[in-house]
């Protein structure tokens, strides 16, 4: 089945249910469905290449010019505007791209480089009017197929340069219906997008999983902690996927006290491991913990969560319907219950690849199907999965493996830290030592060096207590406000 057949399935469900609230523009399931029938019948004039960008921030616009693309069997490339000239560069020659989607405010990088640019204000007049005479049933006839690929989507995170990772249609149309019956989702919950949707947590749980629930989508395409309350409470949010920094800025605020959020059902942390401190809190403010959830852009991206009620700290749950956790050695032999080793997802939601790279495919992709993530962990006896790091981020000290993960929790429970980061630095006689970044935490006591070394001591062995420590301001950060380590290894 492809994106286009499955959001067909909610449109019959229910043509007149609220579909994208976007400010005040409010569409209709049928509404949409015009609109995107209409935009993918301008395609073919955009370009003749396989390829169309999209630079948009979480919109009706971008959800519109998305569902047009790829209903015109064509891949949709959401690309980052917050990338830097080179790696605009990058995806545009990698892509093959000559038509990208965007608004005059975002253009400016892409003049010049590519053609047409598409300003999506000015586009939007001619989409209604090709939607005049589309009928929602136009969307079944598309001619992608499960293996279509549907989106390409590049990561940043420690390569030097971008790699496009392969989404199909069956990639992406599974994932979503794993994601809905893991959570029971139905068309009577109504989902908050915030996370930018040229990544892939923002477009899956964003954009496509509540058209394939048959669900009200709210857009915020900026964050910002109060707008974000006022739209819970008018609309009656009842589900929220985001991230920890999010989660934390929610809870910091006094505003969320007097607010009525009682509409939120599901709360999902996923996008980098969830801190003990913000699941309590979230527990205390809420009545009902907070789930975390565990993916990767190559697989579409959700692998696991905890299950909605389960007081499971620590966990990143089970696996989806359909998707298969492994734990592996460095041999690729699978690891019994309770033992560390590499972290293999086997199931239809695992990429097609990388873009113009059969080299990176082949090694991050088993001849048996399994993504080797490159993330550490293990699987209880039950079947949920714990994460202790990533095979890079791990610090060799004197050959004793050390977890970044289990030093920075142990750091976090100190009352005037309020971030940690901590990384491996070079040594001449143990190879590597523990290094920590630290922001402290407003209106508490100071701490410094030596109390934080204290503190960390008799809470860790001793090889595991930070030989150095940095109070810093902030720390370095991708666009999700996750932490780019690689930038603290100096």
């Amino acid at each position: 089945m492809n994106l286009s057949q499955r959001l067909l399935k909610s449109v019959q469900a229910g043509p007149d249910r609220t579909a994208i609230v976007d400010g005040d523009r409010v569409l209709t399931y049928g509404e949409f469905a015009a609109l995107a029938v209409g935009c993918a019948s301008l395609v073919p004039g955009w370009t003749k290449k396989p390829r169309v960008g999209i630079v948009l921030p979480p919109s009706l616009s971008f959800a519109v010019a998305y569902f047009g693309v790829v209903h015109a069997a064509h891949t949709a490339v959401p690309i980052n505007f917050l990338l830097s000239a080179g790696e605009l560069d990058h995806i545009i020659a990698d892509a093959d791209l000559d038509a990208v989607v965007t608004t005059a405010r975002l253009a400016e990088p892409f003049k010049g480089k590519v053609a047409p640019l598409i300003l999506i204000e000015d586009e939007m007049r001619n989409i209604r009017a090709a939607a005049a005479s589309a009928k929602p049933a136009d969307l079944a006839p598309s001619p992608a197929r499960d293996d279509t690929p549907a989106t390409i989507l590049y990561t940043s995170g420690t390569a030097a340069v971008p790699k496009g990772v392969i989404l199909t249609h069956g990639n992406l149309v599974s994932d979503c219906d794993s994601c809905i019956e893991a959570l029971s989702l139905d068309s009577s919950h109504v989902l908050l997008a915030m996370l930018p949707f040229f990544h892939s947590f923002g477009l899956t749980t964003g954009l496509l999983l509540p058209l394939a629930f048959g669900g009200k989508t709210v857009m915020l395409a900026r964050f910002n902690v109060p707008e974000l309350l006022d739209l819970v409470e008018k609309h009656r949010v009842s589900i929220i996927l985001t991230i920890p920094s999010i989660w934390n800025a929610m809870l910091r605020t006094d505003l969320a006290v007097k607010r009525d959020l009682s509409s939120l059902r599901i709360a999902v942390s996923g996008g980098e491991p969830l801190p003990t401190q913000t699941y309590d809190r979230f527990l205390e403010r809420f009545g009902f913990p907070l789930s975390e959830g565990y993916g990767l852009t190559e697989t579409s991206p959700v692998v696991s969560i905890v299950p909605m009620g389960d007081r499971r700290r620590g966990s990143a749950g089970l696996a989806l319907p359909r998707v298969h956790i492994l734990i592996r050695d460095d041999q690729g032999r699978d690891l019994p219950p309770g033992v560390e080793g590499e972290i293999c997802i086997r199931g239809p939601n695992v990429c097609a690849g990388y873009l113009n790279l059969p080299g990176d495919t082949a090694a991050a992709i088993a001849p048996d199907g399994c993504l080797r993530t490159g993330d550490l962990g293990s699987l209880d006896k039950d079947g949920f999965l714990y994460i202790t790091g990533r095979k890079k981020d791990l610090i060799i000290s004197a050959g004793e493996n050390i977890s970044p993960r289990e030093i920075e929790e142990t750091i976090l429970l100190h009352p005037s830290v309020a971030e940690a980061a901590v990384v491996g630095v070079p040594d001449k006689m143990r190879g590597e030592v523990v290094k920590a970044f630290i922001i402290a935490k407003p209106g508490t006591p100071p701490v410094d060096e030596a109390a934080l070394r204290d503190f960390c001591t008799g809470r860790l062995a001793p090889f595991k207590v930070p030989r150095f420590v940095e109070f810093v301001a902030d720390l370095p950060r991708g666009f999700t406000g996750k932490v780019l380590k690689r930038k603290l290894v100096r």
